[in-house]
């Protein structure tokens, strides 16, 4: 009787020590995960710049940008186009995202009768940007830059 007593108790605290082992692992398995997500795109976050290149353009172009902790890219980009009326400055506004391996892909969207919009498409690797932009009337060039 006093064996049987002693043993569903210690089968109960058991099961309230499994139930709170259990609960502690759902919980710093919550944790980590949230926590993770913010880590993939780390070592792509931060402030960048650079110069856009290209035979169409009258004058080599800049741009500059932020990466933040969740992959996403803003920032302007400064080109001088001529749209038949000679030559002139047009800004841009980028927006964009990088994937986990480094690929940059962002949008420059502008106001104007042409080159209201300018696609890129570039690689991160350490601090070093490079890849190529086009737009939808047939201008394309070279794209680089680096970490701040």
């Amino acid at each position: 009787m006093i064996a049987a007593r002693f043993c569903r108790k210690e089968f109960n605290m058991n099961k309230k020590r499994l139930g709170l082992i259990l609960g502690l692992l759902v919980l710093f398995t919550l944790v980590l995960s949230l926590t993770g997500c913010d880590q993939i795109y780390k070592a792509y976050k931060g402030d960048y710049e650079g110069g856009i290149t290209s035979t169409e353009l009258h004058a080599p172009g800049t741009w500059s940008g932020t990466i933040d902790k969740k992959g996403n890219f803003s920032g302007t980009c400064k080109v001088i186009f001529d749209e038949g009326d000679g030559p002139k400055l047009k800004e841009f506004t980028m927006s964009g995202k990088v994937s986990k391996t480094g690929q940059l892909t962002c949008t420059a969207t502008g106001t104007g009768a042409l080159y209201t919009k300018i696609e890129f498409k570039a690689q991160i690797v350490g601090p070093a940007v490079t890849g190529t932009w086009s737009t939808d009337e047939g201008a394309k060039g070279d794209f680089a830059g680096k970490k701040k």
